[in-house]
């Protein structure tokens, strides 16, 4: 009984892995047919403040928003791995 239900928790997280890369994949292809178009004004906002964290500059010292800190954190983040080009 305990193998079945094993059985059943592997298939369970290779579908779930198996869905969160078909929709990986589907943002991928989305966003490389957009890397021309330039940031929208509320995504500079957050690159700008996560310039700002990524040069030591604690949130809302120089940049004011309505937003969490962490949705900063989450483009210095992306900017730190990926870089601060359009392209990366």
């Amino acid at each position: 009984m305990a193998h079945k239900i094993d059985n059943q928790s592997k298939a369970l997280r290779f579908g779930w892995c198996v869905l969160a890369a078909i929709v990986f994949g589907l943002v991928i292809a989305i966003r490389i047919r957009l890397l021309d178009i330039p940031l929208e004004r509320d995504e500079g906002e957050y690159a700008y403040a996560g310039q700002l964290m990524l040069q030591g500059i604690p949130p809302y010292t120089l940049a004011y928003s309505m937003k969490f800190p962490g949705t900063y954190a989450s483009y210095a983040l992306i900017m730190s791995i990926f870089g601060q080009t359009i392209f990366g």
